[in-house]
């Protein structure tokens, strides 16, 4: 899954699949190095605020999301 993750998020864009692999590379921080530390919060918070940023910029006409919308999602993944 991680050899066909950037091919494949490249297909949705530059901008989404850099949306992309932030979200996964934060989940990969907080699996290897992040979780038992009072740092743990910090990569659920990229992570989901990532998400509706990928969605946007993975449009026909990439857009950015509001502010708040991503602040909502790194909030929700707290």
């Amino acid at each position: 899954a991680l050899v066909l993750c950037v091919p494949l998020s490249l297909l949705s864009g530059a901008g989404a699949a850099a949306a992309h692999l932030t979200g996964v590379a934060a989940g990969w921080g907080y699996n290897l190095r992040l979780k038992r530390t009072p740092l743990s919060p910090l990569p659920y918070a990229v992570g989901f605020a990532s998400l509706p940023v990928f969605v946007t910029l993975g449009l026909p006409r990439p857009v950015w999301p509001a502010w708040w919308v991503v602040a909502t999602g790194a909030l929700l993944g707290v």
